[in-house]
């Protein structure tokens, strides 16, 4: 590769400081656990139907997720 001209860059190790998903599991874990019945739910789950709410559930924490909040991670690990 050198020998055409191009160069090699690696990658650094992984940095949680530089992945947007750490943030937005942190929100999601903040909204479980001021959720206290989820919480107790996803401790006990071993009934289907409390597995399905608990899916739901979570589903619309990660879609409450603010657009701009998002952005806003990706704008500090730097991906835009």
């Amino acid at each position: 590769m050198l020998s055409s001209g191009k160069k090699v860059v690696y990658l650094s190790p992984y940095s949680p400081d530089f992945s947007p998903i750490e943030p937005s599991f942190g929100w999601v874990k903040a909204l479980t656990q001021h959720d206290e019945l989820l919480h107790e739910d996803m401790c006990i789950a071993n009934d289907h139907e409390v597995k399905v709410a608990t899916v739901t559930c979570l589903h619309e924490y990660i879609f409450s997720i603010p657009p701009n909040l998002a952005r806003s991670w990706f704008q500090h690990c730097n991906y835009i």
